[in-house]
């Protein structure tokens, strides 16, 4: 038998590397759309709040300025920070008492215990930090959240399974960059933080208690904030739908955005593979 030539050998190898970057490409791809894609079913509830019922608000990436567009009198451009989060119409959607909200990713969310911390989902309020009085600069001294709601998820849309139960909309509020000069600016920074990364789950608000804004900033790190979450008690792979449902006697909540968490590795297997494909 005769073996198989250099030329055919390296078709062969090109063949077989170029499949596995394009699988790799679709991880990627996964990891640059990792927003909510379509509103399957929204029921406000009671009590939820007037003027933020558009469930289209949690579609997309979440926003880094809020309060841009002038719809009332007292309405502001302010960068989105841990003490100014997203507030108008068109930035969130209220779920009140017995409502619920289901969204489909075209990408699915997967339970991947190397996600940091082993976290697939993040889920984004507009609770906020309240501020230290009478100087307001960005002190912390407490946390503004509603609720309670759960979440579930689903892969088909007809069946879920419950992850998470008494949830509020408030920690991780929301930071849209890393650099931002104070907590009510307009301005924004020059490097965005990452809404695709979670938090520390071992925060809680005891380590932010008293803290100026410099110091909230360093223990954000890179992260966006949110609410994150891990899909692996549902016992699914993954799950393309997310649910959330509130309580008959709660307070509403509100929501501006979710995330899946994206594939850890991909990236990095591009890197090491694009050099052997460049010597070849």
């Amino acid at each position: 038998m005769r073996g198989i030539s250099p030329l055919r050998a390296f078709n062969k190898w090109r063949a077989a590397a170029t499949a596995l970057l394009l699988g790799c490409g679709a991880a990627l791809a996964h990891a640059q759309d990792p927003w909510a894609d379509d509103v399957i079913s929204y029921g406000p509830g009671s009590n939820f709040e007037l003027n933020n019922d558009n469930p289209n608000t949690v579609l997309g990436a979440p926003e880094r300025i809020t309060g841009e567009t002038v719809f009332d009198p007292w309405d502001f451009p302010a960068t989105v920070t841990p003490f100014s989060t997203p507030y108008q119409r068109d930035e969130i959607v209220s779920v009140g008492a017995g409502g619920h909200l289901v969204v489909r990713f075209d990408e699915p969310i997967r339970n991947d215990p190397a996600n940091p911390w082993g976290l697939d989902l993040i889920l984004f309020g507009n609770g906020f930090f309240a501020d230290t009085a009478p100087n307001f600069d960005g002190t912390v001294a407490g946390l503004f959240g509603e609720g309670p709601f759960s979440v579930s998820v689903s892969l088909d849309g007809v069946e879920f399974f419950t992850i998470a139960t008494n949830l509020n909309d408030g920690l991780f509020p929301m930071l849209a960059y890393r650099d931002v000069g104070g907590p009510y600016t307009s301005t924004p920074g020059l490097i965005p933080t990452d809404f695709r990364k979670p938090m520390n789950p071992a925060l809680s608000l005891t380590d932010f208690m008293g803290l100026g804004f410099a110091d909230v900033l360093a223990l954000y790190g890179e992260s966006g904030g949110g609410i994150a979450l891990d899909i692996a008690s549902s016992g699914l792979a993954e799950a393309h739908y997310v649910r959330i449902d509130v309580p008959e006697d709660a307070a509403s909540a509100e929501f501006a955005a979710m995330s899946a968490v994206p594939e850890p590795g991909a990236a990095l297997l591009m890197l090491m593979l694009l050099p052997a494909l460049r010597r070849r």
